[in-house]
């Protein structure tokens, strides 16, 4: 799916896009955002803005860098402004030769405790170190990867995953619907009470609310069993051979 204008030219992508993805079983709700660039004209001003307001908002924050580009004003600038978050440091086109100088990621985001770790359940090693801020102790991580040979992403996958069962990333607190039949009764559920409401807004009687609150209940038994539809006994039933 196509959700914004993407180009090989810098500075293209302006809007946020939202997505909920699932990573080892992990709801998790990731933010494309555009970059820190030196903003001259309105639109880009509210678009670094709204970028500002993400990164501070965000739990985890994962700063993908060119491998095959030396790092740039910005790219330092964007260090600077998280240096103080949970940060991955994805980098990325590593099937290119490398020229970006991870020495000087790791002098601008980590301190002088610089380890080189493998990661959990795995020989594949990744630079790791320890950010302060108010005094805490916060682990950054470099990653390095390549999306056009798919080479990484099951490291950076673990490498999330590791990070919010040591309680670093805490998973979204909106509640993700997989189920179809969930999600069809939960609508219905949704829309037999704002028939409920209306209905109290033009003083109808209690009979009339009733079976509005009545279907809003029965739906929502569907999903915690204590109402069964018929046509879900015969979809259960059409699965079974029962015999005498």
């Amino acid at each position: 799916e196509k959700r914004a204008i993407v180009t090989s030219i810098p500075g293209t992508t302006r809007d946020i896009i939202e997505e909920i993805i699932n990573v080892g079983g992990i709801p998790l709700k990731i933010i494309d955002t555009a970059g820190l660039t030196t903003a001259e004209g309105i639109v880009e001003k509210e678009s670094v803005e709204r970028t500002r307001r993400s990164l501070k908002a965000a739990d985890l924050i994962l700063l993908v860098l060119d491998a095959a580009t030396r790092l740039s004003k910005e790219d330092h600038r964007i260090m600077e402004e998280v240096k103080d978050k949970k940060v991955i440091v994805v980098i990325n086109k590593t099937d290119l030769p490398e020229v970006i100088e991870v020495n000087e990621i790791k002098k601008i985001l980590h301190d002088e405790r610089i380890i080189r770790k493998p990661l959990a359940n795995t020989r594949e090693p990744c630079y790791s170190g320890f950010l302060s801020s108010g005094g805490k102790r916060k682990r950054a991580r470099i990653i390095k990867v390549s999306a056009t040979r798919k080479t990484g992403l099951g490291r950076l996958e673990r490498m999330i995953i590791d990070l919010i069962f040591e309680g670093g990333v805490a998973p979204p607190d909106r509640i993700l619907v997989t189920n179809v039949r969930h999600k069809d009764a939960l609508e219905r559920t949704r829309k037999n009470l704002e028939n409920m409401i209306e209905s109290i807004k033009k003083n109808m009687s209690a009979e009339f609310i009733s079976v509005d609150l009545k279907a809003a209940l029965d739906s929502l038994g569907e999903i915690t069993g204590k109402t069964v539809a018929e046509d879900i006994l015969d979809e259960i039933f059409s699965r079974f051979c029962i015999g005498k």
